[in-house]
């Protein structure tokens, strides 16, 4: 695989496209609202640069961790800062890179931008510059599991994605090449790019327009039937085993993603569905990890290089 996805872009054809990959990778989690992401370690306080060697090739990354993009009010009453952390590659040249974008899970009411640091490492050293964000949590398990939290968390991320739009030039940030990506209820956040307007008791501002969505363990079952599906969205890829292992029995299977793909379609959108064989929640979305190959074909397909 081009380390860079370069190449000319084809035409994707619109649909989805199930696809089975025979990877058996089992991960246990617990389920909160849409399905829980991994445990995270406390946010960084104030930015600090360092230097990290890509154990693949020559180049180095600059992270900065913990810039503010924005403030709103905690869980407790008070204002917090919400962060980022950013992964910059060495830049050879002038033109602005395409941009990946992590969003943790947790089921609103734990995880961390550290859930995702490495595997936006290994973007940045493909050439991409890459940021993992913290959004506000309902710290407990009921209340993470509210539709309010879930509107916080989504206005949290669509704050993160505005700001690496305005301080594009800065950072080398082409803002027409941003692919958002997450895990579980970070993968319920991305997705929700694909849902109509919300409810007036439930106020959520429109996400804003990025390139690609990539969603691990995640559709859209729990909203999209009664809040409905925007007109218009990104092209979207849907990871997931035939059955969630953070869900029970009782909870999301392969059909819920076809189901949420279908939805797209129908509404001409691009949608592509991949199957992971047995039961099981999360899988890496590392540049190169087990899913390398899948990802590099849904952005070749769908996104400008």
């Amino acid at each position: 695989m081009d380390n860079r996805l370069a190449g000319a872009a084809e035409d994707c054809d619109r649909g989805r496209a199930p696809v089975r990959t025979g990877l058996p990778l089992p991960l246990s989690l617990v389920l909160l609202l849409v399905v829980l992401g991994a445990a995270a370690a406390a946010c960084a306080a104030s930015p600090t640069e360092s230097e990290v060697s890509s154990g693949t090739t020559a180049e180095a990354v600059t992270v900065i961790d913990g810039l503010v993009y924005g403030t709103a009010t905690g869980e407790s009453g008070d204002e917090v800062d919400l962060q980022l952390d950013l992964f910059l590659p060495d830049r050879s040249g002038t033109e602005p890179l395409p941009t990946v974008v992590f969003v943790h899970g947790g089921g609103f009411a734990f995880g961390s931008r550290s859930d995702y640091r490495a595997d936006a490492l290994t973007w940045a050293e493909a050439g991409w510059v890459a940021a993992s964000v913290d959004y506000r949590l309902q710290e407990s398990e009921e209340t993470g599991k509210t539709p309010e939290a879930a509107a916080q968390a989504i206005n949290d991320v669509g704050d993160a994605l505005r700001w690496m739009v305005a301080n594009a030039d800065e950072y080398g940030i082409d803002p027409d090449r941003i692919v958002a990506m997450g895990g579980s209820a970070g993968g319920f956040v991305v997705l929700s790019s694909w849902l109509g307007p919300s409810p007036a008791e439930l106020p959520v501002v429109p996400f804003p327009d990025v390139a690609a969505v990539v969603a691990s363990g995640a559709t859209l079952e729990a909203a999209w039937p009664t809040i409905g599906l925007a007109s218009a969205g990104p092209p979207a890829l849907l990871i997931h085993h035939e059955t969630d292992a953070a869900a029970g029995t009782d909870g999301e299977t392969i059909d819920d993603a076809v189901r949420t793909c279908d939805a797209i379609v129908a509404v001409e959108g691009v949608c592509e569905v991949i199957e992971l064989p047995g039961e099981g929640h999360l899988v890496s979305l590392a540049h190169d990890g087990p899913m390398a190959a899948e990802l590099n074909d849904f952005l070749v397909a769908n996104v400008r290089f």
